[in-house]
């Protein structure tokens, strides 16, 4: 079986992406590596896992994450993580993921 290559059928908007994790899966920093574990803490306690759930996956492009972005994701998992449903959380992860395929994080 041949594979297709996403990166032949992708517009214009979204050359070279790629898999992303929208919770990363390191941070670059001490103060990024702790939002990073507690991004990860939340998906973990909703049962996602932070490396292979698709929850936490999204073709975007391929811009690094910054320190706001560190920032901001374990903020926005916290405050859903205090509704208690997994549907929730799930809400936010995409929700993070479509600001930044938007490129609200992006620096040029």
């Amino acid at each position: 079986m041949k594979l297709l290559n996403p990166m032949k059928y992708t517009n214009s908007l979204l050359i070279k992406t790629h898999a992303h994790h929208i919770v990363m899966e390191n941070g670059r920093g001490p103060q990024a590596r702790a939002d990073v574990l507690a991004a990860k803490a939340v998906l973990r306690n909703h049962h996602i896992a932070p490396y292979f759930s698709k929850e936490n996956l999204i073709w975007a492009p391929n811009f690094s994450h910054t320190k706001d972005y560190a920032r901001e994701v374990p903020m926005r998992l916290e405050d859903a993580d205090l509704t208690v449903t997994k549907i929730d959380v799930i809400d936010a992860i995409k929700n993070i993921g479509e600001d930044f395929k938007k490129g609200k994080w992006h620096v040029i």
